[in-house]
């Protein structure tokens, strides 16, 4: 059998489970990337571990694009969360004025889910802010 190289990926240790009875793999015991084999028997062991050792490393180029782009995503996600912010604030404040008229009790599950979900939403973005000024010196 070959020997099997590092994780392309962390450059962790690997293992491999062959194992007739079922479809041959090598783990990563680091980031738990996995390759399985094709096919069952040992030409497709030899196959695996043949694709295994000669898969690419990633690019510097490659991992930036990839940085890129979940740092793009992240931004999506914070406006949307600013968009849902701002209509759970305006929904406790209907809230706040049904319960002046009589209508709602302050204690209502709604009002109450609302309200922890929007400090827990503060809560986030102060962290954040405070990270950058920290980041910034």
């Amino acid at each position: 059998m070959s020997e099997l190289k590092p994780c392309p990926k962390c450059g962790g240790d690997v293992i491999g489970r062959f194992d007739r009875w079922t479809y041959d793999q090598i783990i990563c015991e680091t980031c738990g990337i996995t390759m399985e084999a094709q096919g069952m028997g040992e030409k497709w062991k030899e196959q695996l571990i043949a694709d295994w050792n000669t898969r690419p490393t990633p690019t510097a180029d490659h991992m930036a694009d990839v940085i890129l782009s979940l740092c793009a995503s992240r931004d999506e996600w914070k406006a949307d969360a600013e968009r849902l912010a701002s209509l759970v604030e305006e929904q406790l404040n209907a809230y706040d004025m049904m319960a002046l008229d009589g209508v709602k009790s302050i204690t209502d599950e709604g009002y109450l889910k609302l309200e922890r979900a929007l400090v827990e939403h503060n809560t986030l973005v102060e962290k954040e802010e405070n990270n950058g000024r920290i980041n910034k010196v």
